[in-house]
C-alpha cells in the first residue's frame, strides 16, 4: 500500500475566481448564473480528483475507474482552500483488486461534500488506509 500512496497527506488547492472563469469557457458558458464567488460543484469535484491523482500513484496502478458518486453539502467559494481526507478499502464482493476510495472534501476545514470512487487496480494492496 505504501508504494501506492505518493503523498500520505494530500496537498491542498486554493480556488480562484479565474478557475471558475476558465471552467465557464470550457463549457461554452453553459453554467447556470450564480454569484461569481460560488464555485460550480462539478469544478470542485474535478479539483478533488486532481488532489487524489497527486496523492496516489494512479499512473502505475490504475486499470479503470468503475464508478464515482458525489454528494455536495454546499458550494465552495473563491478563496477557499480545498483539502481531502480519504479511506481506501478493498471491495468485499470482488475477487479482483477493486477498491473503494471514500473521500471527504473540506473547504477551509468545513465539509463541503463526500464522494466515493470505485477503482480497479493492477494489483492487490496490502492493507486498508485512512488518511
Amino acid at each position: 500500500m505504501k508504494e501506492f500512496i505518493k503523498n500520505p497527506k494530500p496537498p491542498g488547492r486554493t480556488l480562484l475566481k479565474q478557475d471558475m472563469m476558465l471552467f465557464r469557457e470550457l463549457l461554452g458558458d453553459q453554467l447556470p448564473e450564480t454569484r461569481e464567488s460560488l464555485i460550480d460543484p462539478r469544478l470542485t469535484m474535478m479539483i478533488s480528483i486532481g488532489l487524489l491523482n497527486r496523492t496516489f500513484d494512479l499512473e502505475s496502478d490504475l486499470v479503470a475507474v468503475l464508478g464515482q458518486e458525489w454528494l455536495f453539502e454546499r458550494n465552495a467559494q473563491a478563496g477557499e482552500t480545498l483539502n481531502i481526507q480519504y479511506n481506501i478499502q478493498k471491495h468485499k464482493s470482488s475477487r479482483k483488486p477493486v477498491y473503494l476510495v471514500k473521500i471527504t472534501l473540506l473547504g477551509n476545514g468545513e465539509v463541503i461534500g463526500n464522494g466515493q470512487w470505485s477503482l480497479l487496480l493492477k494489483r492487490e494492496l496490502e492493507e486498508n488506509v485512512n488518511v
